[in-house]
């Protein structure tokens, strides 16, 4: 029971109900027997009752042993830790424990009296489950007092089988560890609330301190210190400086431990070293949020990296959320209580786009740029080294902040990307999330040496993740801007039909070009639209969509023409392109566009000849104004984007039939660690999991060939059986169609000779003698385990030109029914599926099934590194698909 095994002493933070945490802790370390010890002396005795079936106080010295060792064949445990007056003690701790080669176990848990109902049971659960999914466990059993009534509700709320037996004083209770969406959806619910809670103390701070606040205002903490003060903050701001009686003529404290009551923030700007006696002294004060502007840390090394890791652990324990460190600051724009803690030159205007930065610099340069064009945030905040605030705790947040339209990411890594994408397809529903990564290039990973591998490198995780998400990615930072100022000011297109109403044929034309490069719909109107038109501007001179106005067309007609076609019905979205001319007056076009964005539909403008339209002092414009049509065009674009993620129907991956998970368990137990599997093998895992595959028997001779063909009495193909070669037909090691023993015989022959031509004849282990597939379409399937994604399911056009094409799709697995089949539509050979040209038809129900197995024998199986099905023969529909070849390695 290795795979999925933590090493004792790896630790991570668990976010509580009421906004504090715990730091979680895999249990083994040397000082662990005391910590658990110590947390059962403080049970009260209803407690241990519940536990243990009387009221006995603590435990025997070999229960402490057990309880605390490290993971291992047996089990493991995780220990929550808080920090008490006198250090670090234990508040829970879950334990699940089995007999060797058992198929199932036990699991525990306890709680400290004090720390019940936050969700501190659920959330060491959880990582039990999970670990026990890893370990190929099928399930996880416990016996439970009846009186019990808190904990039994933990465990029926995690899907729990819960059995109530009569004469029995135990409730029996079966927790399954199989991969489940519901449950998984109630994990990021719980996630979403707990994060939301734990940041009301950063994000709506009664009183800030500065700590580290210089006189000099070239400093951070000198800028900082100011900013917040010009900013309108109206609570205290404390400055907390040992050398100094004075900051900008406010009384500094000289330690954070000397701070009054009631300060929430603190942002930090002092050497990296000092940054976690200062942790400890906010503990003590009870302040509940760190912005650490500090750098030093993680970016710096390996002693930076160890540096970090204490500072999280104090804060961990502490219950304090910290942003950075290593960041520019965190700003928030609401009237009732503004702060600007940042060191940048501009501050931003307040507004509803809300702003995420993992680079400072690019956050500098951001805010710079929104200071400029008039771009209003609710909040900006840098993440730096996001050691514990991330996108996922901001996004929820900004979730439920009122003030927040759409929510703004500039990434360069993911700390959990599976948390991120359930996150943030919750999110997404109500708040469009708009996010420019970083990292497109090539040089991202390193194919493991399969069709799969060499498919699924580089970028494409990254947009299978966002896909599933459903985050709009963007390009550049121009453009993460026009698309969040497109949706702050103006709701969700319901589909992607555009009107475009120009008065200036030209720009009117590249309008309708640049949609239709994007997969927009600009529809002809009906007859009663264009009566409409003509009504609203006799004079129009092309009446069609795009609508050309004409030259002489003022703001009246522009308003009037637009307003017809958002009463047509026909359209989701305007665009009015307005092209300044002589005479012409670009104040009253804007402000005639601006009438006509009242809610009902999306309205995006673009002036051409004239400055982008400002808003008068106070005034409030919702429109989204563009230089050029293509670039209003493709922010409408990725707004339709949003728009499909509210409308997208919910798509478990539910189990599918006719699996063994031991059966290949077993099959993967048994290979070589990081070693390619050898083609029975690879037979038995396809089998286990109910994926069709052409019969197949080794030969390591002409003789074996030739009998091969005999017991298999169909035309068979003669493949090289090697561990060095990937690509066989590269080097001769394919001969198809040998329909009688002796011409299986001499292929064998045939294709020792070729490789002996090449001398890699000491490379050929053998041949594979295969029953020939039905004629069809030759497509791939593959999984592969992505060190940061996790298990990635692939689908493509296959044959030996896959990586040539490398037309493919790709999905986090497991994936429901709607997505198995949308990968084929993803491809731009999918018309080849369906007949292209006269072409034979694929059994499009047996290819999705294909992919939902192999995409949920990598979501089960965590010793499984790739899987690649190559080709995989599509039949005819309702004559299903069968894999003509297959390779499978193991895990490291």
């Amino acid at each position: 029971m290795s795979a999925g095994l933590p090493p004792a002493g790896h630790e991570e933070p668990l976010r509580l109900v009421d906004g504090r945490s715990v730091a979680v802790r895999v249990v083994g370390g040397p000082d662990d027997g005391p910590l658990v010890a110590g947390l059962f002396d403080r049970l009260s005795p209803e407690a241990m009752a519940m536990r243990f079936g009387s009221a006995r106080r603590g435990l025997s010295e070999a229960e402490v042993r057990r309880m605390s060792a490290a993971p291992g064949p047996e089990g493991l445990g995780f220990l929550a830790l808080a920090r008490g007056a006198g250090g670090d003690r234990a508040v829970a701790l879950a334990r699940m424990d089995r007999e060797p080669d058992a198929p199932e176990g036990e699991f525990s848990v306890a709680v400290d009296d004090a720390w019940q109902g936050v969700g501190i049971g659920t959330g060491l659960l959880e990582r039990v489950l999970a670990h026990a999914a890893g370990c190929g466990l099928d399930g996880l059993w416990a016996g439970v007092r009846p009186g019990n009534r808190r904990m039994l509700g933990v465990f029926r709320a995690l899907g729990g089988d819960v059995r109530e037996m009569a004469g029995h004083d135990e409730v029996l209770v079966r927790l399954p560890v199989v991969p489940d969406d519901e449950l998984e959806e109630a994990e990021a619910a719980r996630f979403a609330r707990a994060a939301a809670a734990s940041l009301d103390p950063m994000f709506r701070p009664r009183a800030i301190a500065v700590v580290g606040a210089s006189r000099d205002p070239a400093k951070p903490g000198g800028a900082v210190f100011r900013a917040i003060r010009r900013s309108g903050f109206p609570g205290p701001v404390y400055p907390v400086n040992p050398a100094a009686a004075s900051v900008d003529g406010v009384p500094t404290h000289p330690s954070v431990a000397d701070l009054p009551e009631g300060v929430d923030l603190a942002v930090v700007a002092v050497p990296a070293e000092r940054v976690i006696e200062v942790t400890r002294q906010a503990a003590g004060r009870g302040i509940r949020a760190m912005v650490v502007l500090t750098s030093g840390f993680r970016e710096a090394g390996p002693e930076g990296r160890a540096l970090e890791d204490r500072l999280l652990h104090v804060a961990r324990t502490s219950g304090i959320r910290i942003l950075g460190p290593n960041c520019l600051g965190l700003a928030v724009t609401d009237p009732a209580r503004p702060f600007d803690a940042t060191f940048g030159p501009a501050s931003p205007p307040s507004g509803r786009m809300a702003f995420a930065s993992q680079s400072g610099g690019l956050g500098v340069g951001a805010l710079a740029y929104c200071a400029e064009h008039g771009l209003g945030l609710s909040a900006f905040a840098s993440m730096g080294n996001k050691a514990d605030l991330s996108s996922n705790d901001l996004i929820a947040w900004w979730d439920q902040d009122e003030r927040t339209r759409v929510v703004l990411l500039y990434l360069e890594g993911f700390g959990n990307p599976r948390r991120f994408a359930r996150l943030a397809r919750r999110v997404a529903r109500r708040t469009p999330i708009v996010a420019l990564k970083a990292g497109r290039g090539a040089a991202g990973r390193r194919a493991a040496g399969s069709h799969t591998a060499a498919l699924a490198a580089g970028d494409a995780p990254t947009d299978a993740l966002f896909a599933l998400a459903g985050v709009v990615r963007v390009d550049t930072v121009e453009e993460l801007f026009d698309v969040g100022q497109l949706l702050a000011g103006q709701p969700v297109p319901a589909g992607p039909r555009i009107g475009i109403v120009s008065n200036a044929g030209g720009p009117g034309i590249l309008a309708a070009d640049a949609c239709d490069a994007l997969g927009l719909v600009v529809p002809a109107l009906s007859p009663a639209a264009v009566d409409a038109v003509r009504a609203a501007h006799p004079t129009v001179a092309g009446p069609a969509n795009p609508v050309d106005l004409g030259a002489g067309a003022g703001a009246a007609a522009m308003a009037g023409v637009g307003e017809a076609l958002i009463a047509s019905g026909e359209v989701d979205a305007v665009l009015a392109v307005f092209t300044l001319l002589a005479g012409g007056d670009a104040a009253e076009a804007a402000r005639a566009v601006q009438s006509l964005a009242d809610g009902r539909l999306c309205v995006a403008g673009c002036m051409l000849g004239a400055p982008v339209p400002v808003p008068p002092p106070g005034a409030e414009w919702p429109v989204a104004w563009s230089e050029f049509p293509e670039v209003a065009a493709r922010a409408l674009a990725r707004a339709v984007e949003a728009g499909a993620v509210r409308h997208r129907a919910p798509d478990p991956a539910p189990p599918v039939p006719g699996v063994d998970r031991a059966a290949a368990r077993a099959v993967l137990d048994q290979a070589e660690p990081g070693a390619w599997l050898p083609p029975a093998a690879v037979e038995a895992l396809l089998a286990a999991y109910g994926i069709p595959f052409a019969r197949a028997r080794i030969a390591r001779s002409a003789a074996d060939a030739a009998a091969a063909q005999a017991a298999i009495g169909r035309p068979v193909a003669v493949k090289l059986l090697s561990s060095t070669v990937t690509h066989k037909s590269d080097v001769g090691g394919v001969v198809l169609g040998c329909a009688s023993p002796a011409a299986a015989g001499m292929a064998w022959w045939t294709i020792e000779g070729r490789l002996a031509a090449r001398r890699r004849q000491g490379e050929m282990e053998g041949v594979v003698v295969q029953e020939m597939a039905p004629a069809g379409l030759d497509l791939i399937v593959g999984a592969v385990a992505d060190p940061v994604f996790g298990p990635l399911v692939l689908a493509g056009i296959g044959g030996v030109q896959a990586e040539l094409w490398r037309d493919r799709a790709l999905a986090l697995a497991p994936v429901g029914p709607r997505a198995a089949s949308a990968l084929w539509d993803e491809l731009r050979g999918a018309p080849l599926l369906d007949g292209y040209r006269g072409g034979p038809r694929a059994d499009r129900a047996a290819l999705a099934d294909v992919v939902m197995r192999v995409a949920r024998l990598a979501a089960e199986q965590p010793l499984l590194a790739e899987l690649d099905l190559n080709p995989v023969r599509a039949l005819a529909p309702g004559s299903g698909a069968v894999v003509v070849d297959a390779r499978a390695r193991r895990a490291p």
